[in-house]
């Protein structure tokens, strides 16, 4: 419910978040629930009530780990991960995609692209980082700080 609840609010269009943005919201929002109830439990009940309260902090830790294991793999296969649906498993498990994209502007500029929204003019040296490569060129940033802007 928690991850729903997160997902629904960081999709607000207001925030304006891409989509692994949202995923990595949900995640955070469900997550820290556990340590929240762990922390609770133990400041306000005693005794035999305490361990009662800290069980069932850690019964919900182990739920809401399994339901959040099928979450993202449901939003991994969904496209809504920077990780390449049609990548197996064991490398979305042990490969760390976020180097792929320099800027946040990268990475919205390349989850537009996959969804199919027109993106109008797109920096070429943005596209060679999508595509894995080093641009030839600075980006247009370091072009202005030498003066040479064009």
């Amino acid at each position: 419910f928690g991850f729903l609840v997160g997902l629904c609010v960081a999709s607000l269009p207001c925030l304006d978040l891409p989509m692994p943005s949202r995923v990595a919201i949900a995640v955070e929002t469900c997550y820290q629930n556990v340590g929240i109830a762990l922390a609770a439990a133990l400041t306000i009940f005693e005794g035999s009530d305490s361990a009662w309260g800290v069980r069932a902090s850690l019964l919900y830790g182990l739920t809401i780990t399994i339901v959040l294991a099928i979450c993202l793999v449901i939003c991994w296969k969904l496209g809504w991960t920077l990780a390449p649906p049609s990548d197996p498993i064991l490398k979305v498990l042990f490969t760390e995609y976020q180097h792929r994209f320099q800027t946040l502007d990268d990475a919205v500029t390349r989850l537009e692209s996959d969804e199919g929204m027109e993106l109008g003019s797109v920096d070429n040296s943005a596209t060679m980082l999508i595509a894995g490569e080093e641009p030839s060129s600075p980006l247009p940033e370091a072009q202005e700080a030498d003066g040479a802007v064009s």
